[in-house]
């Protein structure tokens, strides 16, 4: 679901350098880590079934299919959505916005 990024320009740096092979692994991965936390952002499409026994997560070909307890009423479902993914990409709840679908069960949702 994320896209992953080209790091080959590192593997050259890296490459010149006079750091041991253990270490640039170390100090690649690290750089590789930083980079993707702070330019990466996932875009999920979601189907949302409300007022559902559990709360669960159903991973399709083309969207997560998410069934919620909470009733889609006053924004309950949406938020209850929030939670659940929060904790299912184990990411803060500030960082999950609903994109498109407020009041509709399809939704596209951004993770940052």
């Amino acid at each position: 679901m994320s896209k992953k990024k080209d790091f080959k320009w590192m593997d050259k740096v890296l490459e010149n350098s006079k750091l041991t092979e253990e270490d640039a692994e170390r100090i690649g991965h690290n750089i590789k880590h930083e980079i993707g936390k702070r330019f990466s952002k996932m875009t999920l499409n979601i189907k949302v079934i409300p007022n559902s026994k559990e709360n669960k997560i159903i991973e399709e070909t083309d969207r997560l299919k998410i069934y919620l307890k909470e009733r889609a009423q006053d924004g309950k479902a949406n938020k209850a959505l929030i939670d659940l993914l929060a904790k299912h990409f184990s990411c803060k709840k500030s960082q999950i916005k609903i994109v498109k679908g407020e009041k509709s069960r399809e939704k596209i949702v951004e993770i940052l």
